[in-house]
């Protein structure tokens, strides 16, 4: 059981991992950060694949059928133990239960891995899923039919801005204090942690949405519009939101 509950605990893991590589971020040798270098994922936004709602149905029916098997499996070992009296019944018991571990339970770790890999293939399947309605002003003005103004370029991105502001903040309202409790739990703990994690994904995601429509949307200067070529300021401004350790990577 001890393996078991390592194996989840790596699973878990895995995901954290996941979600600090970023929108390009520095996670690792040869990452986004550096020249000319590659990693095990690829060295560009494109290494993630979009997944479609109908992958995204078979795999949540893969994960089912998993945890199914496993609470099977479980039942069959309860079942052992409750009708164990002898030592030669529980010497059967324990063979069982490595036959269920080797069986059914050692799938569990592997298919909580997927978990980080499907949020950001989620992340960069916009046509599939409707975009969360966050912090997105200049998302959706760069999917304008007609060029935006300046005017609304800087309109979308102080509103953004903003709404970054406040979700940030948002997630210091996490209530610490509850630690103290005398009989504070680890569901409430495991709580907490769940729903700053779900506040960072959703955050993540949006941020990679921002960056990629800032990279062809920003409000321009006044060298820029009077023929001074790009606008480097928000060229390199661009970079450093894509090499942010926030969220998933977005195609």
């Amino acid at each position: 059981m001890a393996r078991l509950t390592i194996t989840i605990c790596l699973g878990l893991l895995c995901v954290a991992v996941v979600f600090g590589r970023g929108t390009g971020g520095h996670g690792g040798s040869g990452g986004r950060g550096s020249q000319g270098g590659s990693s095990e994922r690829g060295s560009s936004e494109e290494d993630v694949t979009p997944i479609t709602k109908d992958e995204f149905h078979a795999l949540l029916t893969k994960f089912a059928e998993v945890f199914k098997k496993a609470s099977d499996g479980m039942g069959e070992i309860e079942s052992a133990a409750k009708t164990a009296k002898t030592a030669e019944d529980w010497a059967a018991f324990a063979i069982k239960f490595g036959e269920v571990i080797e069986s059914d339970l050692k799938h569990i770790g592997p298919a909580v891995e997927h978990i980080g890999e499907t949020i950001e293939r989620i992340a960069a399947s916009p046509d599939d899923f409707t975009p969360i309605p966050y912090c997105d002003e200049s998302a959706k003005l760069a999917k304008g039919q007609t060029p935006p103004s300046d005017e609304d370029k800087l309109f979308a991105l102080i509103e953004d801005l903003g709404c970054f502001k406040e979700k940030l903040l948002a997630v210091t309202a996490v209530d610490a204090d509850a630690v103290k409790k005398t009989e504070y739990t680890e569901r409430e703990a495991l709580d907490q942690i769940w729903s700053i994690m779900s506040e960072v994904v959703q955050m993540g995601t949006a941020f990679g949405r921002f960056a990629k429509a800032l990279e062809g949307n920003a409000p321009e200067s006044e060298e820029s519009n009077n023929g001074g070529g790009e606008n480097s300021d928000i060229s390199e401004l661009v970079r450093l939101l894509k090499q942010l350790n926030l969220g998933s990577r977005r195609k």
